[in-house]
This record gives C-alpha cells, sequence and structure tokens, in this order.
C-alpha cells in the first residue's frame, strides 16, 4: 500500500474498524505518494506491517561486503528497535525481506558487477547500476519453480522448524540492536564489542550471545518460555575467517546447529568450549547451542 495520509487519516481509522479487514495482516509498502522524501518507513498505525526497506538496502550491502557500519547490521538483523519501538510497536512490525518484485535476486547480488541489460534494445541505460535492479522479464530472471534446488529447500525448512522450536529467536519485545542489554556482542577474537569495533567502517565479521532464560516471553498458560542459549556467528567476508568462542554462561557447551557454508558439518562438529576457534566459511552464519539451564514453571 502507498500511503499519502498521515497515522490518524480516515481511511486508516476505516481500515482499523472494518469487521473484515481489520482481522487481516496489513502490510504496507511505506511509501508516501506525492512528497519529495516519499520513503516513510516506521510511521504505520501499530496493526500494520511493514516492508522493511532499510532492512533488505543493509542486508543487501552487507553480504557483499559493502561496508554499511556494524552498528547498522546490529541494529537490523535484532528487529530494527530504532524504527519501530519509540511508537510503541512490535517486532513484528518489521517484514524482513532481501528480495522482491524488482532487483538483483540474492545469488546474482553477490555474482556480478555490473548490469547487462542490452537485450532490452535500451543500450544498458535502463535499472540502475548499482547491483540492485533487473529490468528484464524473460529467462533471464524468471525463477523455475518446477526445478527448485531440493538441498537449499530442505535447508530453508529446517530453518523454519528450527525458529519455530526455539523461542528465543521470536521474542514478542525487541532487543535493541547494539545497545541491547539482553544481547551480548563479540568481536571474531571473542571480546565484548566496545565503542572503537561498533565504528570500524571495515568490520564485516560479529558474534552475538542469546541467553535463552533471559527475561523470557510466557506462553498462553503463563508458563516461562525458557529456551537453550546460542552464539550466532556473522561472516561477511569473502574468505573463511576464525572466531574465537567467547567467555558466557560459565561450563557452558557449545555444539553446533547451523552452518549456511557446509550444513553437513554442523551435525558432524565436536562440543566446543569458551575459548575454542571456530572457523566461518566465507559469507556464512554459524549457530552454535548451549543446553538451557533448569526449566522454571
Amino acid at each position: 500500500m502507498h500511503q499519502n495520509v498521515p497515522e490518524s487519516s480516515a481511511f486508516l481509522d476505516m481500515v482499523a474498524q472494518d469487521p473484515v479487514v481489520s482481522e487481516a495482516k496489513m502490510v504496507a509498502e511505506p511509501w508516501d505518494v506525492g512528497q519529495l522524501d516519499s520513503y516513510d518507513l516506521g510511521r504505520f498505525p501499530a496493526m500494520w506491517r511493514e516492508w522493511n526497506g532499510k532492512y533488505r538496502d543493509t542486508m543487501r550491502d552487507f553480504w557483499r561486503s559493502h561496508p554499511v557500519g556494524i552498528g547498522e547490521f546490529a541494529d537490523r538483523f535484532s528487529g530494527s528497535a530504532d524504527l519501530y519501538a519509540t511508537v510503541g510497536r512490535r517486532p513484528t512490525a518489521s517484514v524482513n525481506f532481501i528480495t522482491v518484485h524488482d532487483g538483483f535476486t540474492l545469488r546474482d547480488l553477490v555474482s556480478y558487477d555490473h548490469k547487462d541489460n542490452e537485450a532490452n534494445g535500451e543500450d544498458n541505460r535502463d535499472g540502475t547500476s548499482d547491483n540492485g535492479s533487473y529490468c528484464q522479464d524473460n529467462e533471464i530472471t524468471w525463477l523455475d519453480w518446477a526445478d527448485a534446488d531440493q538441498d537449499r529447500l530442505d535447508f530453508t525448512r529446517r530453518l523454519i522448524a528450527f525458529r519455530r522450536a526455539h523461542p528465543v529467536f521470536r521474542r514478542r519485545r525487541f532487543l535493541a540492536g547494539a545497545e541491547a542489554a539482553e544481547l551480548r556482542w563479540f568481536t571474531p577474537a571473542g571480546a565484548p564489542m566496545d565503542d572503537g569495533d561498533w565504528a570500524d567502517p571495515s568490520a564485516l565479521a560479529i558474534a552475538v550471545y542469546l541467553d535463552g532464560s533471559d527475561d523470557p516471553d510466557r506462553a498462553e498458560d503463563g508458563a516461562l518460555m525458557l529456551d537453550d542459549d546460542f552464539l550466532v556467528m556473522v561472516n561477511a567476508w569473502w574468505e573463511p575467517l576464525g572466531f574465537t568462542l567467547p567467555a558466557t554462561r560459565p561450563g557452558a557447551q557449545w555444539q553446533a546447529e547451523i552452518d549456511t557454508h557446509d550444513p553437513a558439518a554442523a551435525a558432524a562438529a565436536a562440543a566446543r568450549h569458551a575459548g575454542d576457534q571456530v572457523t566461518v566459511g566465507p559469507r556464512a552464519v554459524a549457530v552454535f547451542r548451549a543446553a538451557g539451564r533448569t526449566r522454571l514453571a
């Protein structure tokens, strides 16, 4: 939806009161038509979700090793609290996406340096030049859904099931990016991030610790949704990078769960402890799990 009215407009009020539409999931593409600065991200009412174009742009650049800033990555990665928390919205307000109806697919984004649209007869003038938007409606951009990559489909299904199984990845409140007390951020060397690390324009790798027992949500029956602890290691360099497992909870024993560079490697990896070094593949994410503490009712 394109918006050219303020949050209190009659149209949005009618949507909120409609007995059918108000029960639907409302997702906005937050453009404000007619304004000079027409991108109006983060200003829809609480019932709306929004395509988070800031997340899209940051992640697309980060994963092709552009210096977007490690703090900017952390803010987007943890739910974009800077865009939504101050107006009383929840993390679900942000629809995080990488590819949409315009722009390179993610694979092509990291495969090509220049557009190649000569086939359109426009002398390669059409489309932007920053690896952000195709101008091809033909076999170049069509997806062959009948011949999908089965291994990738299975891996994606596994990621969805993993997220559903672990409530720490589905908190109903914001963990506010680089400033979050509930998150602990570390350099690849295993040291806590300091101001200099956050300000490093060349930083392309980081680790984050999620404590599954830290102020968890409650289930519908009131039970605490306690979880295991997790370390997420992110490497946007084009080469493998060594990470030192940081000191977190005493006695934590870390088991590899996810390796986006080599999905089969995680299942075969031995348990690790603080101070051990692991290698994260190029432009990849590795997730480690440590069994949680005693569950509380």
